[in-house]
C-alpha cells in the first residue's frame, strides 16, 4: 500500500497573513497529528517570515482524503484563507527511505548572465532566492518539469566544470525548442551516439556542462 507524501511551500502576502498562521499552526498540527491516518506532519519556518516548508505523510488515500475533508472546515482553513500554497502530492512505498531526489548545486560568477541562460534560454523556473542580505551572494533554485538545480555564488559551492545529466523525454523536440530561441554563444546540437541516448550538451556562463539526454 502506498503513503502519500504532501510537500511544498505555504507563502504568505502580507505580515497579517502570517500572524494569523503563527496563531492557528500549533492547533492545526496537533489536531493532523492525532489523526489516525497521519505518519509525519512538519510545517517549519523558514528565513522569510513569511514562508513556510511544509511536509505531510499519510498512511494511505483513505487517511489523506480524510485530512483534506476535515480541513476544509477547519478554522485553520478560513483564518488562512487567500494564503498562497505551492504543493505537490505524490504515492510513495512505505518501505521507501525519507530521501529525496539528490540536487546538483553548480556555481555562478554573474547572476545576470546566468538568469540569462537558465530562465530565458532554458526555460527552467525559479522556486526560492536567498541572500543572508542585500549584497550578499546569491543562491537560487531552479526547476524545469522534475529537473531541479541550485544555483550558487557562495564560495565552495560547487565547482566550475561540473557536469548535470538531465534526461528528456525526447531530443529533437527539445532541440528545436533551442533552435527557435537561439543563444548568442551557443549552437547545441545533438549527439546520436551518446552513452545513455541522443544528448544534447550546452555549457552555462560559469562554465558547467549540462547533458539532456533522451534516455534508450
Amino acid at each position: 500500500m502506498s503513503q502519500i507524501v504532501l510537500t511544498g511551500r505555504l507563502t504568505c502576502a502580507t505580515a497579517d497573513q502570517a500572524d494569523r498562521v503563527r496563531e492557528h499552526l500549533p492547533r492545526h498540527a496537533a489536531l493532523t497529528r492525532a489523526e489516525p491516518g497521519c505518519v509525519s506532519f512538519h510545517v517549519e519556518p523558514t528565513d522569510d517570515p513569511l514562508v513556510w516548508l511544509v511536509s505531510e505523510r499519510f498512511a494511505d488515500r483513505a487517511g489523506f482524503d480524510a485530512h483534506q475533508a476535515r480541513v476544509a472546515d477547519s478554522d485553520w482553513a478560513r483564518a488562512t484563507d487567500g494564503v498562497d500554497r505551492d504543493y505537490r502530492v505524490e504515492e510513495a512505498g512505505s518501505d521507501v527511505p525519507d530521501v529525496g531526489p539528490p540536487i546538483p548545486v553548480v556555481r555562478m560568477f554573474d547572476e545576470a548572465s546566468a538568469r540569462d541562460f537558465y530562465i530565458d534560454y532554458l526555460r527552467f523556473r525559479v522556486e526560492w532566492e536567498h541572500r543572508f542580505e542585500p549584497g550578499t551572494p546569491l543562491y537560487m533554485r531552479i526547476r524545469r518539469g522534475d529537473a531541479v538545480i541550485d544555483l550558487s555564488e557562495h564560495h565552495g559551492d560547487g565547482t566550475p566544470g561540473t557536469v548535470v545529466w538531465i534526461p528528456i523525454r525526447d531530443a529533437a523536440e527539445f532541440h528545436a525548442e533551442l533552435v527557435e530561441r537561439p543563444h548568442p554563444k551557443l549552437r547545441p546540437g545533438i549527439d546520436v551516439d551518446s552513452p545513455g541516448g541522443p544528448t544534447i550538451v550546452v555549457i552555462d556562463p560559469s562554465g558547467n556542462v549540462l547533458r539532456f539526454c533522451q534516455p534508450t
